[in-house]
């Protein structure tokens, strides 16, 4: 899927859409800011206006907009999203932890062009959220000497897609779930920047991505 809209000599657009610290919306206004991720981040969407993350982005001298989902029916947050990205000219759209559902307006428009992190949960683990510290102590009840962070396609309203790129991240011997967490986090949030980078300088999502994250 081509990056629309631009022309050869523009840099490419990205939105973040957080709810938290704002850890992934720092690394890539840095990693924009210093040239490692061409394009420019010039979107923050968040459901609250005080979200931590509002605060990194007023130091960017990046747009904040808030989607207020108690004030507005799904629909409408969904129609707002959309016009508000479509109306910015964004290229790529990165979701960064639990901001929520994206509706299916949104993925409509930007179809493939939507990506998140996530830890890769053990073969076998069955159901697990990622976004808590289960995952990560289940794998070290397993004894595994390696975890993985992954870039995923958004394909859904679920957050289900392929995936784009994985990273292993080695199990240190004194792990502790928090401390294992932090590093799949970093690496997660450097294999962004260089998936972000990789599909923009390609302009395409490889159509033969790796296995599903379901």
């Amino acid at each position: 899927m081509p990056v629309m809209g631009k022309e050869p000599q523009q840099a490419p657009r990205f939105a973040v859409l957080a709810s938290g610290a704002g850890s992934t919306f720092g690394h890539l206004a840095a990693s924009s800011e210093n040239g490692r991720l061409r394009g420019e981040v010039v979107l923050l969407m968040t459901t609250e206006a005080g979200a931590p993350v509002a605060s990194q982005a007023i130091a960017a001298g990046v747009e904040h907009l808030v989607l207020d989902a108690d004030a507005v029916d799904p629909d409408g947050v969904d129609e707002t999203m959309r016009q508000a990205l479509l109306q910015r000219d964004i290229d790529l759209v990165v979701l960064a932890a639990d901001f929520g559902r994206i509706g299916r307006r949104t993925l409509e428009a930007f179809s493939g062009r939507i990506v998140n992190t996530r830890p890769a949960p053990p073969p076998g683990f069955g159901e697990m959220s990622t976004l808590s510290e289960r995952v990560y102590q289940a794998v070290l009840d397993a004894g595994l000497r390696t975890t993985a962070a992954t870039v995923h396609l958004v394909e859904s309203e679920s957050d289900t897609g392929p995936a784009l790129a994985a990273t292993y991240v080695p199990v240190e011997p004194d792990d502790t779930a928090a401390a294992l967490r932090s590093r799949v986090q970093a690496a997660e949030r450097e294999l962004l920047v260089q998936t972000l980078t990789r599909l923009t300088d390609e302009r395409s999502v490889p159509a033969d991505s790796a296995k599903r994250v379901e």
